[in-house]
């Protein structure tokens, strides 16, 4: 509204005249007041919901990306002894060789190996859990979805271009439906780690099954 008051005030005001290369007339008739104070609605309600978009993105994406690294701890420790394809070609001193443990050694390459995963994409994090589960094909989880990888990936890169590149705007495309996909992908995988390592709540109960969300 003070946007479309102002405007308004420089076509009809005298005060501004000498503001303008054309007669105030003429440049009323040429960009009429009403049409730019719709425009200036529409471009305003447009940037708050392509704010809230983008706000709904990082915070959803954050959350997601935290349940997710989670996992990726829960699927290594549960099994250290078979995540060793993951941190085999690392590079261990030989002093270390010398006065440590074999099993040491390993838990701190996977240590280390989790610290780095931790500040990659949410993608990378799922293919982990994906490599460590091997779901078999049409395995889902969660009632009402499919895993989709290249969908996964358009979020994750939307995330980023909206807090490193060119903000809000990337947002832009961000639907409802996919907020609920994101939300939805984080419990996937948790009951995909839960079933396929047998894990079980402090209750003893079946966590798969407790994860498991219509």
């Amino acid at each position: 509204k003070l946007q479309s008051e102002f405007f308004t005030d420089l076509v009809t005001n005298a005060e501004h005249a000498d503001l303008w290369t054309v007669d105030q007339a003429k440049a009323r008739e040429l960009i009429p007041p009403e049409q730019i104070a719709k425009r200036m609605t529409e471009a305003t309600t447009r940037n708050a919901l392509t704010s809230v978009r983008a706000a709904n993105l990082v915070f959803g994406h954050t959350m997601t990306d935290a349940l997710v690294f989670d996992c990726c701890r829960a699927a290594t420790w549960v099994a250290p002894n078979d995540c060793l394809t993951f941190v085999e070609k690392r590079k261990v001193d030989l002093q270390s060789v010398v006065g440590e443990p074999a099993d040491a050694l390993v838990r701190r390459a996977l240590e280390d190996y989790l610290r780095q995963l931790e500040k990659e994409s949410l993608l990378e994090k799922a293919d982990y859990l994906y490599a460590r589960c091997k779901p078999g094909a049409g395995f889902a989880g969660v009632n009402d979805y499919k895993y989709d990888r290249d969908r996964l990936e358009r979020i994750d890169e939307q995330r980023h271009d909206t807090v490193h590149r060119t903000g809000i705007k990337a947002a832009e495309s961000y639907t409802d439906e996919d907020e609920e996909y994101l939300r939805k992908t984080g419990h996937h995988l948790m009951v995909m780690v839960a079933v396929t390592f047998k894990l079980k709540d402090r209750d003893g109960a079946d966590s798969a099954t407790r994860f498991r969300l219509d």
